[in-house]
């Protein structure tokens, strides 16, 4: 990892830090009330910290730029070296370590803040750390799918730039569908868990079928860009 690289988790964990704490300052006067409905408004992936709308929109972007530093430019001298699909695999493991990074930073803020304002023992009693767990799992899952989907693009348009502005697009565009049609599940819903987990409202079947859903469309696009870049003639430069 480089120094570019590193400065740009600092950032991330700043940004998330600050952000916590902007969202969530006014509550933690109310915090010696001991009340589970102030950490479902914390928590909320509706208007909190964990907004599903800022995962599909900010998050996502800032992931996506991650994303971008952790993987090199299409090189053919490594080429020479290394069959296509070992060379896709290669990326794709980047682009995973990736979304490890980002997620582990992102979850990280928000539980040592957590803790450090409401206490581990309340937090146990609410059931917070085991919600906590499934999010880990959902969250980076659902920035693997983005980073797949980042991947495949890169391989289609031939540079990183172009790629990264179509999934951010693509993402913005899913983050609104569910208005415009009557599709209601997109990947990004799939991070609706604290919510669910913190009203008693949780539903192990649906959370292995949210699994199931964004492990399969990353298998997918994975396949598909692995095909797709064996069947090229030519590569093109990234830009």
């Amino acid at each position: 990892m480089n120094t570019k690289t590193k400065l740009y988790i600092v950032f991330l964990i700043g940004f998330f830090a600050i952000r916590w704490w902007l969202l969530n300052r006014n509550y933690l006067l109310d915090i010696g009330s001991k009340d589970i409905a102030i950490l479902n408004d914390i928590a909320s992936s509706y208007s909190g910290y964990n907004d599903i709308y800022v995962h599909g929109s900010a998050y996502t972007l800032f992931y996506l730029l991650l994303v971008n530093m952790f993987l090199p430019n299409m090189n053919n001298q490594v080429l020479l070296r290394m069959n296509r699909i070992s060379y896709i695999r290669w990326l794709y493991w980047k682009m995973v370590y990736a979304a490890a990074m980002f997620t582990v930073v992102f979850v990280s803020v928000a539980v040592l803040f957590m803790t450090g304002t409401i206490g581990p023992q309340m937090l146990f009693k609410w059931g917070y750390y085991y919600s906590v767990l499934l999010t880990l799992v959902l969250t980076f899952l659902y920035y693997v799918l983005m980073g797949t989907v980042f991947l495949f693009m890169y391989i289609v348009a031939g540079t990183k730039t172009k790629a990264l502005f179509a999934v951010y697009f693509i993402s913005v565009f899913l983050v609104g569908l569910p208005y415009f049609t009557r599709i209601y599940w997109t990947p990004v819903i799939s991070l609706v868990v604290m919510d669910d987990m913190l009203e008693s409202n949780i539903h192990i079947g649906k959370i292995m079928l949210n699994i199931v859903k964004l492990s399969g469309l990353s298998l997918f696009f994975y396949l598909f860009t692995a095909f797709i870049f064996n069947g090229k003639d030519l590569l093109r430069k990234n830009g």
